[in-house]
């Protein structure tokens, strides 16, 4: 596991595993030398994102809620719009709509309980919440996961059970209101005919079960190795993203290709050696560390 969310193996993740139990007792804060051996034991890409969390200060939330577009290259400026956090864990379809008012700033007593439409009550695994500025006001977004043990094959019955936690947000009067679009992910390693041929369908991506509009409710069923690679390929992106570097001549070169149409009659002086129009070495550093 500690491999998985970190990219640290062998003897690394023991010593790792270790560090993590000590440091929930106590209060601890890394030395330079200790971030540095915690980068180099990470494993690419994983490396540069200890790297970025060491140079910036950007906490957990922020970094988990990083896209490829918040990176400025030619400013080197990394952009932090906004922040993913957890806000229920084993709890019930109530509190997911108090937590739901809480992040939207409703100051709103929930009396009665949000029941499915079968009348019973439903425990969400996990949900994950982030505020988004959008056209529509700063929308939230919840990530509502229902997690299956190894073993069980995501089926009809599991299928079954994450639709009624989404038609009750979606049936529920109390939930509409505030912009807020609805993610509910089914993450199990594997699942059986009846789910691949619910998830495979002509007019919808592949994955998606269910969706709906007002208030914006999709769900998705998906497998761990599904899972994994994508976040591997979006940090591999995010890797090169961050190391990638372009001096002013491929600058200048990209612009004139890009932008032909708009540049066309324009003349782009060229920067002379050791005069006023050299590279700035006094410009922000860039966010990765040297090796």
């Amino acid at each position: 596991m500690i491999e998985l969310l970190y990219g640290i193996g062998g003897a690394h993740a023991g010593n790792l595993a270790s560090f993590i139990q000590v440091s929930l007792n106590k209060s601890w804060a890394a030395a330079a030398e200790d971030v540095k051996r915690i980068i180099a034991a990470s494993k690419a890409p994983y490396d540069t994102i200890w790297r970025l969390v060491a140079e910036t200060g950007i906490r957990r939330g922020e970094t988990c809620g990083l896209n490829v577009g918040d990176v400025d290259l030619a400013n080197r400026v990394i952009t932090v719009r906004r922040s993913v956090s957890l806000t229920v864990d084993d709890q019930s379809l109530t509190e997911v709509l108090r937590k739901h008012f809480k992040l939207a700033g409703r100051d709103i007593v929930v009396n009665e309980p949000v029941k499915r439409l079968d009348g019973s009550r439903g425990i969400v695994d996990l949900m994950l919440s982030r505020r988004v500025p959008s056209n529509r006001e700063d929308e939230l977004e919840h990530l509502v996961i229902e997690l299956k043990a190894p073993s069980v094959k995501i089926g009809m019955q599991e299928t079954q059970q994450v639709k009624s936690y989404a038609f009750a947000v979606q049936k529920v009067e109390r939930f509409r209101g505030i912009p807020t679009r609805w993610a509910f992910w089914l993450v199990s390693n594997d699942m059986d005919d009846y789910a691949t041929a619910e998830v495979h369908l002509r007019d919808k991506p592949e994955g998606v079960l269910w969706d709906a509009e007002e208030p914006r409710t999709r769900i998705w069923v998906k497998t761990w190795a599904q899972i994994i690679h994508g976040c591997r390929t979006r940090l591999r992106i995010f890797q090169n993203e961050l190391n990638h570097s372009a001096d002013r001549d491929a600058s200048l070169e990209y612009l004139r290709e890009t932008y032909a149409r708009v540049l066309q009659g324009v003349e782009i002086e060229e920067p002379q050696p050791g005069g006023s129009d050299t590279e700035d070495t006094t410009a922000a550093k860039d966010v990765t560390l040297s090796s």
